[in-house]
């Protein structure tokens, strides 16, 4: 986030020396599970001076530049920027430099975007279901879901009779499959994950199943007992 926002402060500066204002590829998102958080900034202290500048501002916009607003505002000797997140989302930051005279660069209606912030506080959705598809076989099913979801952070374990530790389940970093495999003595399995987003929220998740060897017959489902509702008492309820 340092970096980002440096290249952005060093930029504006050069371009406001020469006078003109110059398009930018908009900055790689950074995402982050705080609402709350600092933006330090370096400049071009001769090319401020030069200018005069008296106030740089922090202009924030929540619909990808559409709309923007202002943030705050820092006499060039500030240091840096804070910004607490009203929600999650996405929010693009500019900066504006008022020179001496009063006058605002970039001029009024331009923002060049120098950083992009996702605040994401929402951990993943981590759904994982067993099933024995034949005597001494199971069947691992996964499904992750985040808007910001990294894949390459999945890691899925099973502990099954026999095991003196929790083993690696080998699958691809996707965020939905399944797998199977066998297992040679009967009794529970259990299989456990977490995956996290790029805002390094932790998704977790767990499923159990009762599972025959090889040769077993597999072992009944539990009925299922329906638990009676409490009724109120009918003398309660007459006027």
């Amino acid at each position: 986030m340092i970096r980002r926002l440096t290249a952005l402060l060093a930029l504006s500066s050069l371009l406001l020396a020469c006078g003109e204002v110059l398009a930018a590829p908009l900055p790689k998102p950074i995402a982050t599970n705080k609402t709350r958080f600092r933006i330090p900034f370096k400049f071009d202290a001769a090319a401020l001076q030069r200018m005069n500048a008296r106030e740089l501002q922090l202009h924030v916009s929540m619909d990808r530049g559409l709309t923007w607003e202002m943030a705050q505002s820092l006499t060039p000797d500030g240091g840096k920027f804070e910004y607490e997140a009203p929600n999650d989302g996405e929010f693009w930051f500019a900066v504006k430099t008022v020179d001496g005279r009063n006058q605002v660069h970039p001029p009024a209606g331009t923002y060049e975007t120098g950083l992009i912030v996702v605040v994401d506080t929402v951990q993943p959705v981590l759904d994982i279901t067993l099933k024995q598809v034949s005597p001494g076989r199971v069947q691992m099913t996964w499904q992750a879901a985040d808007p910001n979801l990294d894949v390459s952070t999945l890691k899925l374990e099973y502990y099954q009779p026999g095991s003196q530790a929790w083993e690696t389940v080998d699958v691809p970093a996707r965020a939905s499959g399944q797998t199977t495999w066998n297992v040679a003595q009967s009794g529970q399995i259990t299989v456990r994950g977490t995956v996290s987003d790029t805002a390094t929220n932790v998704g977790r998740g767990q499923s159990q199943l009762q599972i025959a060897a090889a040769g077993e017959q597999a072992p009944a489902p539990k009925p299922y007992r329906r638990v009676p509702i409490a009724e109120s008492d009918p003398g309660t309820d007459q006027a």
